[in-house]
């Protein structure tokens, strides 16, 4: 690749910004490696948040609602941030780094908006959530990170205080009920393993050889994603 191509790639063809890029990257693979990077960094954050689930509900016996709740936020972080770096591994060459990461980001933490976007960009050719898990997934879409929180916790159980014993979309049925958490963590490590396929598929190559240039991709995102 020449460096016509990387000044193509940032969209500075013929400007200063495009002379300090060829000076500081050469031939190499900006836009490319910075998605590689940035999708890397939020699998690490999924599988941690999984791993983070999984030792708390192997080892702790404490089991109060509240704290179920901070269990059920971990499962879906991870499924969050599994998501965002769908939205960036399965972004198209054209588009910029900065802007399929800006794309993730603004989705904030709306599992719906990210599961959408995703959809969009993957058109569809792979389904993201299985069948048998859609009618739990559509109560999981509809909770918010808050239930993190004791007080949101609590009033939202009181929203839904006349909704029938097994609802699905009952929250206290999403936390506590033994089977639709397994179900919930099963779901989450399946599509943790076909973002990890996505990501491979997309990057592999350009990880290898990343190499020396680690440096200027961390500059870049600073610079030009983070706006530093």
């Amino acid at each position: 690749m020449n460096i016509k191509s990387v000044e193509n790639q940032a969209g500075v063809v013929g400007t200063a910004k495009g002379q300090k890029l060829k000076k500081a990257f050469g031939n190499f693979f900006i836009e490319i490696h910075v998605k590689a990077h940035l999708s890397g960094l939020f699998l690490t954050d999924a599988l941690e948040w999984l791993l983070l689930y999984e030792s708390l509900e192997q080892n702790s016996n404490f089991g109060s609602e509240s704290y179920e709740a901070k269990k059920f936020i971990m499962l879906r972080s991870s499924v969050e941030c599994i998501l965002k770096s769908l939205i960036i591994s399965s972004s198209k060459s054209s588009e910029k780094a900065a802007g399929a990461y800006k794309t993730a980001v603004a989705c904030s933490h709306n599992l719906s908006k990210l599961h959408n976007e995703c959809n969009l960009r993957l058109n569809r050719r792979r389904k993201i959530i299985s069948p048998k898990f859609l009618s739990v997934w559509g109560a999981v879409e509809k909770t918010h990170i808050s239930l993190r929180y004791s007080l949101n916790h609590t009033f939202e159980k009181l929203k839904q205080s006349y909704a029938p014993p097994f609802y699905k979309g009952n929250v206290s049925v999403l936390i506590m009920d033994d089977d639709t958490r397994k179900a919930f963590f099963n779901e989450a490590k399946r599509i943790y393993y076909m973002a990890m396929a996505v990501d491979k598929k997309r990057f592999k190559k350009h990880r290898a050889c990343l190499g020396g240039n680690y440096g200027k991709v961390q500059d870049y995102i600073w610079t030009t994603i983070l706006g530093h």
